[in-house]
C-alpha cells in the first residue's frame, strides 16, 4: 500500500482549484455574524444591594438562646420577590395604578400578569458569608433596569 506525504504544493493546487468555494464560505461567514450581531437584543443588568438586619425587642442573649443562629437571609430573598414588594416597586413606578391595595384579589389576571413580568425581571442572591443581598434587575433599556433595582430595594 502506497502512503502518500501532503505537501505545501499539494495544499496550494487544491487551494487553486477550490478558492471559489473558499472565498464563498468566508464571505457567508462574516455576512452572517454581522446580521446575528446587529439582530442580538443588548441586555442590561443592574443590581442595588440591601442589608438585612434582625431588629428585636427581646434581649440579645434570651434571643440567641430562643432563635439561635439567625439564617434567615434565604427567606429574605424570597420576601423580596413577594407580591406585596413588587406590587409597592410597580406603583413606585407607575405600572400599576396607585389606587390598587395589597388586599387585591389574586385573581385580577391585569395587575398579576404585569406583577410576573415585573418579577421574572428580578433575581436576589445572597454575598456569601454576610447579610447583604443583593438584588438584580435585568432589562433591554439601561435605565428600566436601574429603575426596577431600585425600587425593589427602596420598597422592601
Amino acid at each position: 500500500m502506497a502512503q502518500y506525504d501532503l505537501q505545501i504544493t499539494d495544499l496550494e493546487r487544491i487551494f487553486r482549484k477550490r478558492y471559489k468555494i473558499v472565498i464563498f464560505c468566508i464571505i457567508l461567514s462574516v455576512l452572517f455574524s454581522i446580521l446575528f450581531a446587529k439582530l442580538k437584543i443588548p441586555y442590561y443588568r443592574t443590581s442595588a444591594t440591601v442589608k438585612i438586619d434582625r431588629n428585636s425587642t427581646i434581649g440579645l442573649s434570651s434571643e440567641a438562646a430562643i432563635y439561635g443562629t439567625w439564617d434567615n437571609i434565604e427567606t429574605q430573598t424570597q420576601v423580596i420577590k413577594s407580591y406585596p414588594v413588587l406590587l409597592l416597586a410597580a406603583k413606585k413606578l407607575h405600572l400599576v395604578h396607585d389606587s390598587v391595595s395589597e388586599n387585591v384579589n389574586l385573581s385580577d389576571e391585569n395587575i398579576l400578569a404585569k406583577l410576573k413580568s415585573f418579577g421574572s425581571k428580578i433575581s436576589t442572591s445572597i454575598n456569601s458569608g454576610t447579610n447583604i443581598v443583593q438584588i438584580t434587575a435585568t432589562s433591554s433599556d439601561p435605565l428600566e433596569a436601574k429603575n426596577l433595582a431600585n425600587s425593589v430595594a427602596l420598597s422592601y
